[in-house]
């Protein structure tokens, strides 16, 4: 079934063997917020709104356009608008309702390539313990998938294996798998957000 998808979404592909989406990395850590350490999501959407919209704010003018609007509080924790699939953090930036796919087999691969065919960065979530953002994908001459990530938190992934979805960094050519709080197994792609 992995084979599947995998072989669906080079279909999807096409001749193609790399794109890059041109998002810029932020590091949530690149200011003197006593709370940064709380701001991987905030900041991966950051990233995507100014990629997408046109955002022209600083990470601290949205931040505290934020904070004045009552969109996030003082740890970052974002507030979505119950049983409207909207936000106000997301009207800010100029962008439509919140969407999300979760972890499902293949059906995530597929969303996350249409959406970077669409020319989208791909927020999306570690295990719900760390936010990242997908910036394009490499393929090889086997058709394999590589996503290309941007971290905006410490733990310098910068790749993601588009069949098991782990994201890991590469080290003298060698892969280091971002590992769970736990300690425990690897961190992997367990939901993706888009905007709709």
């Amino acid at each position: 079934m992995i084979k599947e998808a995998i072989s669906k979404a080079a279909e999807l592909i096409g001749s193609l063997t790399s794109k890059d989406i041109g998002q810029t990395l932020v590091s949530q850590f690149a200011n003197k917020d006593q709370n940064n350490k709380y701001a991987c999501f905030f900041t991966t959407l950051f990233m995507y709104f100014r990629t997408l919209h046109g955002l022209k704010l600083t990470w601290e003018q949205y931040r505290d356009a934020l904070k004045n609007a009552g969109c996030i509080n003082e740890k970052f924790y974002i507030k979505v608008e119950a049983n409207k699939g909207d936000t106000r953090f997301a009207r800010l930036a100029g962008a439509g309702p919140l969407a999300y796919c979760s972890y499902a087999g293949p059906k995530i691969r597929e969303k996350i390539l249409e959406l970077l065919l669409k020319g989208q960065p791909v927020p999306f979530s570690l295990n719900a313990e760390h936010f990242e953002s997908i910036d394009g994908y490499e393929t090889d001459d086997a058709g394999n998938i590589t996503f290309r990530i941007d971290d905006p938190g410490g733990q310098l992934d910068t790749h993601c294996d588009g069949q098991t979805l782990e994201v890991f960094r590469l080290e003298k050519g060698v892969r280091k798998y971002s590992v769970p709080n736990s300690g425990k197994g690897r961190r992997k792609i367990t939901r993706i957000y888009y905007f709709e």
